[in-house]
């Protein structure tokens, strides 16, 4: 089997989160450093939190799904997380991939939504998202994956075929 690349799709919901949480956080570091009152030295780190914390998540943004053989790789910025697909029992297209589900651990609209989730009768989902529309729900008997490729049917077929 040859490998099979899907792009993910960008949310505009992840695209204004994104561009108004930086410019807040970046807002906020050069007040910290260059106000009318800087900060003490001892709190200096305050700044380079702020200007750290999208620098982070920018690292853990989804770039796309790439299906090779028995293996889904999901595209980062400079990584790729791979998810074995060999106990595989379902692949859903669903409206809404985050319905009723809760942010346990994890990114929740800057650059991504990523982490862990939780949901009443699923319990934990692992994302790999870049929006909160349209997806695919990946189940296995003990874990269950969303992910948001810009065509989840197309996706859907290949995972089956």
């Amino acid at each position: 089997m040859t490998s099979q690349e899907f792009p993910v799709r960008v949310g505009r919901l992840l695209k204004w989160v994104s561009a108004l949480t930086t410019l807040l956080l970046v807002g906020l570091a050069a007040l910290f450093e260059f106000g009318n009152a800087p900060l003490p030295e001892r709190l200096r780190w305050i700044s380079a939190a702020l200007l750290g914390l999208p620098a982070i998540c920018l690292l853990f943004t989804v770039r796309g799904y790439r299906v090779d053989g028995s293996t889904l790789y999901v595209r980062r910025l400079l990584h790729e997380t791979a998810i074995d697909l060999r106990e595989l029992r379902g692949a859903e297209v669903v409206p809404r991939v985050f319905d009723r589900a809760l942010r346990v651990f994890g990114n929740g609209g800057l650059f991504s939504f990523s982490g862990w989730f939780w949901r009443r009768g699923q319990g934990l989902l692992a994302a790999y998202a870049m929006d909160i529309g349209r997806g695919l729900e990946l189940r296995w008997d003990d874990r269950t994956v969303l992910i948001t490729p810009v065509d989840p049917e197309a996706m859907q077929g290949a995972l089956r075929g």
